[in-house]
């Protein structure tokens, strides 16, 4: 099932979805096989990407952003 999905990702994209995978999740976000054959060449694509995006190469992790709440990072979003 993940590797049809996978297949279905456009090969100019595929490492760029997996350096994202990898920077949100960690190593084993990924199936082991991707990570060893796209571990660099996904970070590189990631950090370039999110470099051009968000103007830094490690921007913050969906984790650390806050919605609706004031914070350092992330997004406020207003109630009315």
């Amino acid at each position: 099932m993940v590797e049809d999905g996978a297949l279905r990702i456009p090969p100019e994209f595929r490492a760029l979805v997996v350096g994202l995978l990898m920077y949100e999740g960690g190593p084993d976000a990924v199936p082991p096989q991707l990570h060893d054959t796209l571990a660099d060449v996904a970070r590189q694509a990631y950090a370039a990407h999110s470099e051009l995006v968000h103007g830094t190469p490690t921007p913050p992790r969906s984790v650390d952003v806050v919605i609706g709440k004031p914070a350092s990072i992330g997004v406020a979003v207003g109630t009315g």
